[in-house]
């Protein structure tokens, strides 16, 4: 019973916070145009601070760990994978087989990881990356597609 009381009284009050964030964007005026042409959306990015950042992962220290830690892995698992094979067992154990299905998949993560910024388009708007880009959209989709598929 208790629980149901509460559960009622979270509702009631994410209700009111709701119509009231609605009530102030009417207020403030940011509710006469939601919709931004591609242009507007560009312009808005290249004027955002938060474009133009700079960290580790962006500088070419932090792309070259990220490299060497990828190349570490896929020598591992490559190391991991030589060693089942030459067992005796070989791939006739079923924990065999899911730890090489695992290491096939975890190799192409990291060689997606490895690659850093290399398949980024060379047309993007982020400037801060210090290390070389040379893709376009195609490389870069098909690297995300390596990884996902490789961490999935």
């Amino acid at each position: 019973m208790n629980t149901i009381l509460f559960g009622k009284i979270i509702m009631a009050l994410m209700l009111a916070m709701v119509s009231s964030a609605a009530r102030e964007g009417q207020q403030d005026g940011n509710s006469e145009r939601l919709l931004l042409t591609d242009e507007e959306k560009y312009e808005n990015a290249m004027n955002d601070e938060r474009t133009h950042r700079t960290h580790v992962s962006t500088s070419k220290l932090g792309s070259n760990i990220v490299r060497g830690v990828s190349s570490l892995s896929i020598v591992s698992l490559l190391i991991l994978i030589v060693l089942i094979f030459r067992s005796q067992v070989g791939l006739s154990s079923m924990y065999h087989r899911i730890v090489f299905c695992m290491s096939v998949a975890y190799i192409l993560a990291a060689m997606a990881m490895g690659l850093t910024t290399l398949p980024m388009p060379m047309d993007m708007i982020y400037t801060q990356y210090e290390t070389a880009v040379y893709g376009n959209q195609a490389t870069c989709t098909a690297q995300g597609l390596v990884y996902i598929v490789g961490t999935r």
